[in-house]
């Protein structure tokens, strides 16, 4: 079976990598951090533009931020939240002062950031979903550097929420960050590009179709 080849040479069903590979692994933070700062040349997509990106804003505009905030707290109520009382509540967000920290608190299974907390002088915001994270932290006008150097626009939305965050700071105040990221889309069920490339190779859909939902069976339906 090609596919089951495919696994073993990956490293996915063999050995010692098996825990490496699984997606409770990923959640860890310096385990996520060494994967996404790698290229693995076993990896389907290698060549795709978007395997691995990184984004640099070098001069943080606090204020867009801030209006990025309040548009995902006009959208959700429930995916914006304020500390208060030792509880995070829906509420407006009121006078937050200069940002102090950023970090992601949360990751969903195979590593996607699904809780971003941001820590003001006059209050402590989080935001939840790997989406309204992705909006949050897009500025609007630094461009993506892409796997092959490449630099593209992404006015409005991150490619993924798979990546880790490197911050400048001064004087105690968040100036700046770097994302070191990889692929590009939601995260969620099966990698197309991923497939796209395994069709390229040769692999048949139904391989493609149980090598991404392992443990499934394909029959036919009448």
């Amino acid at each position: 079976n090609i596919a089951e080849v495919q696994k073993q040479e990956q490293g996915v069903e063999t050995g010692e990598n098996r825990e490496q590979s699984t997606p409770q692994r990923c959640v860890g933070e310096a385990y996520f951090r060494t994967f996404l700062e790698q290229k693995h040349p076993q990896d389907f997509e290698k060549e795709e533009v978007f395997y691995r990106w990184t984004y640099q804003v070098k001069k943080l505009d606090e204020e867009t931020v801030k209006q990025r905030l309040e548009d995902r707290y006009a959208s959700n109520q429930n995916r914006v939240l304020t500390l208060e009382e030792g509880e995070y509540q829906s509420k407006p967000m009121g006078e937050l002062g200069r940002l102090k920290n950023l970090e992601i608190t949360k990751r969903g299974l195979g590593g996607y950031a699904d809780e971003l907390t941001l820590t003001w002088e006059k209050a402590t915001i989080k935001v939840i979903t790997e989406h309204n994270i992705r909006y949050v932290l897009d500025d609007g006008e630094t461009k993506v550097i892409r796997n092959d150097g490449k630099k593209n626009a992404f006015p409005s939305l991150l490619p993924s929420g798979f990546f880790v965050m490197d911050l400048d700071r001064e004087d105690d105040f968040v100036v700046g960050y770097k994302l070191i990221g990889g692929g590009y889309g939601h995260g969620v069920g099966m990698s197309q590009n991923g497939a796209k490339e395994m069709a390229k190779m040769g692999i048949q859909a139904e391989d493609i179709l149980l090598f991404f939902y392992g443990g499934c069976e394909i029959k036919k339906c009448y």
